[in-house]
């Protein structure tokens, strides 16, 4: 009996012996888990450092692609700049060479006009001319071959050595001091009338202008003229020359239609 109840008690101790390798086996177990937990962690701290870093190369990719769009537009901008420069050079350069070519075509002009100049004189409708420019082929009323006349008529233009010039003005006291002047008509290309034009024409009721284009009326030009006369303005004009005429000598009642 005594050698079953040992034989027993070695057996007891083998399986304590086994339950003490287990347990040492779960606390080796607990330990490698609990190394794996620390592991993962790390690895989930990782990855957020990962995505934490991606986030920031992306926006400094997008920083960079910003910088590269504007340095390029920079270069474009730069480009059109000195495209822009070289076309305004180009422009100057066409224009002094028009101005030397119109230079040469005016002289040449000049040469081909039989000597005409500026100041040659001719009376035609008992209306005296002389020439303004000879260039622009220009030319002015500046008298009348008789003071007695009751009629004058500005020509549209008029012939000096066989070059036919436009009368664009009628000069300073052109018609000054007609006592038996009636009627004036002025002509088409007519864009001035010098100061007292008409002085002094008493007599001087009827002023035709038959041009659009009169832009300025000098000094007296109408003093003294007829409290009754009338200026005939073309038509639409009516308003335009009215401004034109205003203060120029007459009398409030001289009226513009």
């Amino acid at each position: 009996g005594l050698q079953t109840q040992i034989n027993l008690l070695k057996e007891q101790a083998e399986k304590i012996s086994e339950l003490q390798r287990e347990v040492a086996k779960i606390g080796t177990l607990e330990e490698q888990i609990a190394s794996l937990t620390e592991q993962v962690n790390k690895i989930a701290s990782l990855e957020a450092e990962i995505k934490r870093l991606e986030g920031q190369a992306k926006e400094l990719a997008e920083t960079k692609a910003e910088a590269e769009r504007v340095a390029k537009l920079e270069a474009e901008l730069l480009k059109m700049k000195q495209e822009k420069e070289e076309a305004q050079a180009a422009i100057r350069k066409i224009q002094e060479e028009l101005l030397k070519l119109q230079g040469a075509v005016n002289a040449k002009a000049e040469a081909k006009d039989e000597g005409l100049k500026a100041g040659d004189t001719i009376t035609t409708g008992n209306v005296k001319y002389r020439v303004i420019s000879a260039a622009k082929k220009t030319a002015e009323a500046y008298g009348v071959k008789s003071k007695n006349l009751q009629k004058v008529a500005v020509a549209p233009a008029v012939k000096i050595k066989g070059v036919t010039l436009k009368v664009t003005a009628v000069a300073d006291s052109a018609f000054k001091g007609m006592t038996k002047l009636k009627k004036a008509t002025v002509g088409r290309n007519v864009v001035s009338i010098g100061k007292r034009a008409f002085y002094g024409d008493k007599n001087l009721k009827n002023i035709v202008l038959k041009g659009r284009n009169l832009k300025k009326v000098g000094a007296s030009a109408l003093k003294n003229i007829s409290a009754k006369a009338v200026i005939k303005a073309p038509k639409g004009m009516k308003g335009i020359y009215t401004k034109a005429f205003q203060g120029k000598g007459q009398k409030k009642t001289v009226t513009v239609k």
